[in-house]
């Protein structure tokens, strides 16, 4: 997670919207993999590139990246010290700032 996190703000500062769409799908399937549902992994990798093109729009924001490099820090704090709540309420605020945004993305065009 850390190597993968490190790539996406790498990516991130320069401003390559691919990088960081492609460390960000790595950063998250560590989570996925870990779990050993490798069908589980199957049906969300699905869903992922469902849903692709709209980390496109989210993160051409600067302040989206920002927030998805804070954010990835810290999952990374409470996935090692195995924190399941937190874990699970920061994944779900890290994916609801995304449809927010994406949402008034949305709405005002």
């Amino acid at each position: 997670m850390h190597g993968a996190a490190a790539e996406v703000e790498a990516a991130s500062a320069a401003g390559d919207l691919l990088g960081m769409t492609e460390a960000n799908r790595r950063f998250h399937f560590v989570l996925v993999e870990a779990a050993g549902m490798p069908r589980l992994d199957r049906i969300l990798q699905v869903l992922w590139d469902a849903t692709e093109a709209y980390r496109f729009v989210y993160y051409g924001v600067d302040s989206n990246r920002e927030r998805v490099e804070r954010e990835h820090l810290l999952i990374i704090d409470a996935f090692e010290q195995r924190d399941t709540p937190r874990l699970i309420r920061l994944l779900d605020e890290h994916r609801e700032h995304a449809v927010e945004a994406l949402r008034a993305f949305l709405e005002a065009r």
